[in-house]
């Protein structure tokens, strides 16, 4: 079934134009909601909120650099001190440090005359820090950016199936009366759904940024952050199938383009006959103004039927 969200399967009767619409509108909302809310409150706060300190980044790093190097290890190397005897029994990796960084600081101060020197913050690993937390927040700006104009795509789209179904996919009667009307109308609507579709390609990479949150957010507050996304995730989902009907018209409509714009010709044919046709051309036949008037008939007859064969293309049949 070529158009699916616009035929309906048991009589292959076109879909109205309001079940359309209503479907858009309902992802439309969806999308904008995640763009206005999602995306530019709610997760770049919350990623401001949980990211950790630097020398916590530092230090999941050169964890995920080394697995083999221990705990212990790396907070002698980060923070000089050996936090699992200071803090006690209730200590836990990624976890301790960073409630200690936001509320007790100072325990995280280096000692002086301890014999374990934490690495300076002129160390090499500190400018991967600061490389690692640039680009998770242009990663965010990125996503929000490309689901903003995907967003705005989308709501272009729905305003030309508002437009285009009704006065050239859904019609009923013979659009001789429009045939240039009607195929701008049908080469817009193609022409956005390509854009909509490049919007999807370019919000893809913005997603990239889920990959580097692992060096920045501590586990416990991953899911904080991974939820609005996956929020993103699904409701891009929901657009892609949505647009799958569209993307088989599309194939279908482009397929049929050569055969519209040669009928097209055709028909521009016609019409420069009729407007050459004089009266002149029939003073042999014994009534002259029947004969022109039934030449004229003749070719609207002929006009017609190209014209339905260009209504039955822009529905997307062949």
């Amino acid at each position: 079934m070529a158009f699916s969200l616009l035929y309906k399967e048991k009589n292959s009767t076109m879909a109205s134009k309001e079940e359309v619409m209503n479907l858009f509108n309902k992802l439309s909302d969806t999308a904008n909601g995640l763009a206005d809310k999602t995306l530019k409150g709610l997760l770049p706060e919350t990623i401001d909120k949980v990211m950790m300190p630097d020398k916590m980044i530092a230090k999941k790093i050169m964890s995920l650099k080394s697995p083999g190097m221990s705990d212990d290890d790396l907070n002698l190397m980060i923070y000089g001190k050996d936090l699992k005897k200071i803090v006690g029994p209730t200590y836990k990796p990624f976890f301790t440090e960073f409630t200690i960084e936001k509320l007790n600081p100072s325990i995280l101060i280096p000692d002086l005359k301890s014999p374990f020197k934490a690495i300076p913050e002129d160390f090499p690993i500190y400018d991967e820090v600061k490389k690692v937390k640039i680009e998770v927040k242009q990663g965010v700006f990125l996503l929000q950016d490309k689901s903003t104009a995907l967003v705005s795509e989308i709501s272009k789209l729905g305003v030309l199936i508002g437009s285009t179904i009704p006065a050239a996919i859904l019609i009923a009667a013979p659009i001789s009366f429009n045939i240039p009307g009607a195929i701008t109308l049908t080469v817009n609507l193609l022409n956005q759904i390509s854009s909509v579709k490049q919007k999807f390609k370019e919000l893809t990479p913005a997603l990239r940024v889920v990959d580097k949150l692992k060096f920045v957010i501590p586990d416990h507050e991953v899911e904080a952050v991974i939820t609005p996304i996956n929020a993103v995730v699904q409701t891009i989902s929901g657009f892609e199938q949505a647009l799958s009907p569209f993307d088989a018209f599309s194939k279908i409509q482009e397929a049929n383009q050569a055969k519209v714009d040669e009928l097209k010709k055709k028909i521009d044919e016609i019409d420069l006959q009729v407007k050459n046709l004089k009266i002149e051309d029939f003073i042999s036949f014994p009534d002259p103004q029947k004969a022109l008037d039934d030449k004229k008939k003749e070719l609207d007859g002929v006009k017609e039927d190209i014209s339905n064969q260009v209504g039955k293309l822009l529905k997307g049949g062949n």
